[in-house]
């Protein structure tokens, strides 16, 4: 049975005693309740608080009493509470908070994003909540042939929260590795958790593979991480590879990041397009949006190299992928084919 939170529990303060909450996901007395209570206050900003409280609403079914605080602190509240694993949670806060606060597109957006978050599947897949202190989580399935090597992009996500995407990919049946790059340069000097470079790192995801049981190895990226899953996959065996809006490297990005680097520092991009002029016999799906020019002259260069096929989301601008395609209802589509032996039908590159 879970141990009742109270606020003798953590006598560090309301902060950390809000952090415990959401930790422990478990009962809490009032004294607790209280303390939280009084250290939200009207001008806080902190994330833990916010999402303590809405917590506290969801599991008394209660009226978050929004008035408590303003819009910015709620907004961080419920990106803690997601990044935290608390998705019920949030799915009962979202429709309360849209509604005290119709000028916010990011509620907006959270809002239908969880509620097209498919249900829990029972298939002797362990739970899983994102520990973001983590650069490499395993979440094995109970008789999978095939692993997913999740590459994360530099803001450490998959496009949305790990804990949200966990659940369009334990549909899959596979096994999943999400794997985090601290220093977010696209993987080139390898997993921190690992090896100090590419190549120690490939040696330890090899084994992660082989102990795992694998008989596929498949990559998904975003980002820099569809960086860090086009320069590995080769070396991991990989069958498929779907890269969200990729940082490619080249000549035009490094004019565009090289004034932002320290003085005579190199950009550790490199250049992706050599490492596929040869057939890799690689599955390449590249996926970008139609109204980023930036991830359009990224994803082009890659046009015509074998095994890849490039493909425009229509009418999408951000550079995160991932919610595009859940709005377009396509990301069942492009994950199933990650996994499958089918074919991408014929697009032409826009």
């Amino acid at each position: 049975m879970a141990m009742t939170v109270t606020s003798a529990s953590d006598p560090k303060g309301g902060r950390a005693l809000a952090r415990s909450i959401l930790d422990a996901g478990a009962p809490v007395d009032w004294t607790a309740r209280r303390a939280v209570g009084e250290a939200l206050g009207p001008k806080s900003i902190d994330p833990v608080l916010h999402a303590a409280a809405l917590w506290l609403a969801f599991s008394d079914g209660a009226d978050p009493k929004l008035s408590r605080s303003h819009a910015r602190g709620w907004i961080v509240g419920v990106h803690e509470l997601i990044d935290s694993g608390h998705l019920d949670a949030a799915a009962y806060s979202l429709p309360r908070l849209t509604a005290a606060f119709p000028d916010r597109p990011y509620l907006d957006n959270m809002a239908f994003l969880v509620r097209q978050l498919p249900a829990i599947v029972d298939n002797g897949r362990p739970p899983f909540t994102d520990d973001r202190d983590s650069d490499v989580q395993i979440v094995p399935t109970p008789g999978a042939d095939t692993v997913v090597l999740d590459f994360c992009g530099a803001n450490h996500g998959p496009g949305i929260s790990i804990n949200m995407l966990d659940r369009w990919l334990a549909r899959l049946n596979t096994h999943v590795v999400y794997l985090r790059d601290r220093k977010k340069i696209g993987y080139v000097d390898g997993i921190t958790s690992i090896g100090p470079d590419m190549t120690t790192t490939i040696e330890g995801l090899n084994k992660v593979v082989s102990n795992l049981g694998a008989r596929r190895v498949v990559c998904l990226g975003n980002s820099a991480g569809a960086s860090g899953a086009l320069r590995y996959a080769t070396a991991l065996g990989a069958e498929r590879l779907l890269a969200l809006s990729p940082i490619t490297g080249g000549p035009e990005y490094t004019k565009q990041v090289g004034p932002h680097l320290p003085p005579g520092t190199v950009t550790p991009w490199g250049d992706l397009v050599p490492l596929f002029r040869e057939d890799t016999g690689i599955r390449v799906r590249i996926m970008y949006g139609e109204r980023n020019a930036g991830d359009r002259q990224q994803s082009m260069r890659m046009v015509g190299l074998p095994g890849i096929t490039v493909e425009v989301l229509p009418d999408w601008e951000s550079h995160h992928l991932v919610g595009g395609l859940i709005r377009a209802g396509r990301l069942e589509e492009v994950l199933s084919w990650l996994v499958s032996d089918g074919d991408v039908s014929e697009r032409n590159p826009q």
